[in-house]
């Protein structure tokens, strides 16, 4: 399984930037990124 659990997902959370105020908003969410990114890792 790749897929960050909820406790997993609250440690690592606070490395990432907040969204800023201002500008264009995030489209995208972060933990499918990293769960994405431990997928490809253990292939």
């Amino acid at each position: 399984m790749s897929d960050l659990s909820d406790s997993e997902w609250e440690v690592v959370k606070p490395w990432f930037p907040a969204p800023k105020g201002f500008g264009h908003q995030r489209t995208v969410d972060l933990r499918e990124i990293l769960n994405a990114i431990f997928y490809v890792q253990r292939k």
